[in-house]
């Protein structure tokens, strides 16, 4: 092979990765926007007030911080107890997408809102509905109760509170 051709296939993934990002910056500029591009992507997400290392202890002590390690540790108990292998894993995979994903978020987010909370949602759905069918089931055996009356209850009120945090707005139709 020759230098040319070894040089060539070392860059052209290199010069493939720019062609998108450069296409975009070039569509700012072209249209006279580039500082507030740079605004909206660059600066807005750097935290900018305050010392970040505090901010993030700060985060650490809120609850849904925390939440990673009882996921984690029910993900490992649950783990033990499954006779298929893979099943296992994936329970335990998924426990851990569930558990890291406010740590993640307060690490680096700089502004956290109601909304970023919205893809979580239905993780806890999935990830409470399990133990409250099998906690359902215990208690309807002690009271004879519906076994999906305290899930359905539970979902209800996070359907509602999702409700509440979400923010509505006003359309304005023009005219």
């Amino acid at each position: 092979m020759s230098r040319y051709h070894i040089i060539a296939s070392h860059l052209a993934p290199f010069a493939g990765g720019l062609i998108v990002p450069l296409i975009v910056v070039a569509f700012f500029a072209w249209n006279g926007v580039l500082q507030q591009m740079y605004y909206c992507v660059i600066v807005h997400n750097i935290i900018s007030q305050g010392d970040a290392w505090r901010i993030f202890l700060q985060r650490t002590l809120d609850v849904r911080f925390c939440w990673l390690i009882p996921l984690i540790a029910g993900g490992l108990w649950l783990a033990q107890f499954d006779d298929d292998r893979d099943r296992a894993l994936r329970r335990l995979f998924f426990l851990c997408v569930t558990g890291f994903y406010c740590p993640l978020l307060f690490a680096f987010w700089p502004l956290i809102t109601m909304q970023d909370y919205i893809p979580l949602f239905p993780i806890w759905i999935l990830t409470l509905a399990c133990p409250l069918v099998g906690i359902a089931e215990w208690i309807r055996q002690k009271i004879a109760l519906p076994v999906f009356l305290l899930p359905a209850l539970l979902m209800s009120g996070e359907l509602v509170w999702m409700v509440r945090g979400h923010q509505s707005r006003p359309v304005i139709s023009q005219a």
